[in-house]
Parts: C-alpha cells; sequence; structure tokens
C-alpha cells in the first residue's frame, strides 16, 4: 500500500517505454488506493489512450488474447472515475471527475450512473443553469434516467415552466413504475427509491397541474403520491397542502361541499406538520373554514 511509490515507479518505467498498458493500469490502481480524485482522473485518461492505442495498433506479437485485455482495461478506466465519484465528497472534484468521463466517452454507461450526482454537485455550488442545460442534454441521451427527470421536473418547477415539469415528472412516474433495478442495486434499496422517486413525481405533478388550474388531474396524482409517503412528515405536509388547495377549488367550482371538507380536512393535517407549506396550510385553515362557516374552537 506504499501507493506513492508504486506510481512513481510506473513513472520511471513509462518514460523508458511508453507504451506499457499494465504500467499505466497499476498507476490507476494506486491512486485508487490513494483515493486521489486528481491521479485517478490522470491515470484513468492515460491508461485508456495506451489501451485504445494497442487495439487499433497491436504490438509485433499481440494476440486476441492481449487486444482483448486492452478493451477490458479501457472500459475499466471509465468504471473508475464513477467509482470514485461515488466516494468523493467535495463537490468540485465530483464535478471534475463527471465531465472529464463525458469528454472522453459521451456514451460510457457508467455515466448516466454518476449524473445525479453531477447534477447535485452543480447545485451545491451555484451552478443551476449549467446544471438544467447538462440534464436537458443527458435526458435526450437517456430518456429513462430517474435521476436526470426527478432534477428536470424539480428545475422546471422552481423556474415556473409547468409544461416542462408535467412533461418530466409524467416521464419520472412512468419510468419507475416500470424499471427495474439497475445492476449493482439490491432489491430492497432499489424499492426504497422507486417510492420515493415515484413520490416526488406524482407531488410535481400536481404542483404543475395545481399551477395550470387543472384540479381534477391534480387531485388524482396527490392522492396517488400520499400513501407512498406515510410517516414522513415534511412530505405528508407538502402533498396534503396541494391536495387541500386542489379540493377547495374544485369543491367551490362544483358547489361540492363534501369535496371542501375533504380539502378543510387535508390543510389541517397539512397545518400540522413541519414542512415548507405549513404557514400557508394554516392560512388555508381559515380560509376554507370561513367559506364553510365552520368556527374554529378556540384555544
Amino acid at each position: 500500500q506504499q501507493y506513492d511509490k508504486a506510481m512513481e515507479a510506473g513513472q520511471k518505467s513509462l518514460a523508458s517505454d511508453p507504451d506499457q498498458v499494465e504500467v499505466a493500469y497499476n498507476n490507476l490502481k494506486a491512486a485508487e488506493g490513494k483515493n486521489d480524485a486528481d491521479a485517478v482522473m490522470k491515470w484513468s485518461a492515460e491508461t485508456s489512450r495506451l489501451a485504445r492505442k494497442e487495439v487499433v495498433t497491436p504490438k509485433p506479437g499481440d494476440g486476441k488474447e492481449q487486444i482483448d485485455y486492452a478493451k477490458q482495461v479501457d472500459t475499466y478506466t471509465e468504471y473508475s472515475i464513477y467509482a470514485t465519484e461515488l466516494k468523493t465528497a467535495d463537490g468540485g472534484k465530483v464535478i471534475a471527475l463527471v465531465e472529464s468521463l463525458e469528454q472522453r466517452n459521451p456514451d460510457s454507461p457508467y455515466l448516466s450512473k454518476a449524473y445525479g450526482r453531477y447534477l447535485a454537485a452543480l447545485q451545491q455550488q451555484g451552478q443551476n443553469d449549467k446544471a438544467g442545460a447538462a440534464a436537458e442534454k443527458e435526458a435526450q441521451h437517456d430518456a429513462s434516467n430517474e435521476d436526470v427527470l426527478a432534477f428536470l421536473a424539480d428545475y422546471d418547477r422552481q423556474k415556473k415552466d409547468l409544461d416542462k415539469s408535467l412533461t418530466y415528472s409524467t416521464k419520472l412516474v412512468e419510468v419507475m413504475q416500470s424499471k427495474a433495478a439497475p445492476e449493482g442495486m439490491t432489491d430492497a434499496d432499489w424499492q426504497k427509491k422507486k417510492l420515493q422517486l415515484l413520490a416526488f413525481g406524482l407531488w410535481i405533478e400536481g404542483v404543475s397541474y395545481n399551477g395550470k388550474s387543472q384540479y381534477a388531474q391534480a387531485d388524482k396524482a396527490l392522492r396517488a403520491g400520499l400513501p407512498l409517503i406515510k410517516g414522513e412528515d415534511q412530505s405528508q405536509g407538502r402533498v396534503l397542502f396541494q391536495l387541500g388547495f386542489a379540493d377547495f377549488q374544485l369543491g367551490k367550482a362544483t358547489k361540492n361541499r363534501a369535496m371542501m371538507q375533504d380539502a378543510l380536512k387535508y390543510s389541517q393535517q397539512s397545518a400540522a406538520m413541519k414542512s415548507p407549506d405549513q404557514t400557508n396550510a394554516q392560512n388555508n385553515v381559515k380560509a376554507i373554514s370561513a367559506a364553510l362557516g365552520v368556527r374554529r374552537a378556540a384555544k
């Protein structure tokens, strides 16, 4: 585990014989051992370059086995970037790692897996517009990437582009209802993520439909999402707020008192939960109570 010495020896060896794929690969493994993101990027790129060179112009005496090995090494260099990104807490390093892989191979299967943390890192660095543009580009490349769809649904919701937020949230719900667990993820972990993103997609559908005054569709989406978030007060509070708003508008438009009473119930539940919508829910309780002629009990 003397990784610095290993890389130093590797560099000396490559200085005398620069086409040694195995030596570059060994330096990459040493960089991984150090968990040094910069060194991983350097040796991943160099190992990939040498591996591809060997595939295109094999050395005298190289047979199929050696060429196949070079291809496997090249694939591993992409995995190495992804694996390092997963272990990296520094947002700037996450961004650099993913962009280095994207520049080398935009079609890498590891790029889609890395994109969720990449977008989050861009947001944390205040690069929201760059994150939005990158996410849209990736969504065109992989329309079933749940992390990208979730990001875009929320990104467009915050920008108040309701048509786009509805498009991406609807696609997210569709994907999460049918997508199988990705390779390398346990069924239990996938089920947890699946329920979280399904509930998230349905909530953004509800928000978007409410914003477009399509209250029946909002009611349907929000009611479907509510059972998926039992025990999660913040998420429940936000869904219940939107559901109360939708049902109040529906009840008022159709003079359906039962629907307005549902709206009051959901708003009261939201008002009792800690969430970003708690104060708005409390205000809605007062407004709906007044519309129903309900006298609120004195505290």
